[in-house]
């Protein structure tokens, strides 16, 4: 049997609205007189690191509400860098988390959900595996391609994410014996992460990398592997 792993990021979908401008959007709600300085500030002020992409091994392990309380954080900051007063800040910044995993913010790639379908049709599963939010599912739901996975693995639903081996072996025990291919955008934690865990791996919308098994620009071009 042969399982295709997918991050999901930049891999199935993409943003129309980078999180930055959704962390704006947030503060907007709070204060309607914002003008276009302060909010181009805080896009420039915000730097968002997520747990799952530092190499800082306090923050790598936080995962689920502990995560969303580390980037509530840096939004709350990033607010008050910029003269937003306390109260406001506070507030946005939680509000910030719904902006940020709001469905409509993305667009799925134009051949993803017909590529989806082909690999079950040839026989073969998908699987999401990505490090995301926990809201994930219901944003693959609203998307309207949850249907096409056979199972979710999710950085911040199962407490580890990728480029570490667990989150691999999570997969690997779930389907036990399969062939497994890893399809993602990035070389540090889609190739080098999955290639460390065995998988075939396949590079998709970044160019080209000597480190990954595949390189395709469109997800269509993966159906040759079937």
């Amino acid at each position: 049997m042969k399982i295709f792993c997918w991050d999901f990021d930049m891999t199935l979908a993409y943003p129309r609205l980078t999180k930055r401008s959704s962390v704006v959007e947030a503060l907007r709600e709070y204060v309607h007189t914002l003008d276009a300085e302060t909010a181009e500030a805080i896009k420039s002020h915000l730097r968002l690191r997520y747990p799952w992409n530092t190499t800082d091994p306090t923050m790598s392990r936080l995962h689920g509400e502990a995560a969303w309380d580390c980037i509530r954080r840096q939004i709350y900051d990033a607010f008050i860098a910029c003269g937003v007063d306390d109260m406001t800040a506070s507030e946005a910044a939680g509000a910030a988390r719904a902006a940020i995993a709001d469905h409509r913010r993305y667009r799925l790639y134009p051949d993803a959900a017909d590529t989806l379908r082909a690999v079950i049709s040839r026989g073969a599963r998908n699987v999401l595996l990505t490090n995301n939010y926990p809201e994930l599912p219901e944003i693959v739901e609203a998307l309207g391609i949850a249907a096409y996975f056979d199972g979710m693995i999710i950085s911040d639903l199962v407490g580890c994410s990728k480029p570490h081996r667990e989150i691999f072996d999570i997969a690997r025990s779930r389907f036990p014996g399969a062939h497994f291919y890893m399809v993602g955008d990035s070389v540090v934690n889609d190739i080098g992460g999955g290639k460390r865990a065995g998988f075939t791996t396949v590079l998709v919308h970044a160019g080209r990398s000597r480190d990954a098994d595949y390189c395709f620009d469109s997800l269509a071009q993966i159906l040759t592997l079937l």
